[in-house]
C-alpha cells in the first residue's frame, strides 16, 4: 500500500465521520422542531378551547 492509498483511506474515513455527525445533528434538530410545533399547536388549541 502506497502513502497515497493510506491518505485516501484516511480522507474517506474522516468524510464518513463528518457525514455521520451532520446526520445526527440534523436529526436532533428535526426532533426539536417537531417538539416545538407540537407545543405551539397544543397552546393554540388550549387558547381556543378556553375562550369564553
Amino acid at each position: 500500500m502506497s502513502a497515497k492509498d493510506v491518505d485516501a483511506i484516511r480522507d474517506f474515513k474522516e468524510q464518513k465521520l463528518d457525514n455521520e455527525f451532520v446526520r445526527k445533528v440534523t436529526r436532533s434538530l428535526k426532533i426539536s422542531l417537531a417538539t416545538i410545533r407540537v407545543r405551539i399547536r397544543s397552546k393554540i388549541w388550549l387558547a381556543t378551547w378556553l375562550k369564553p
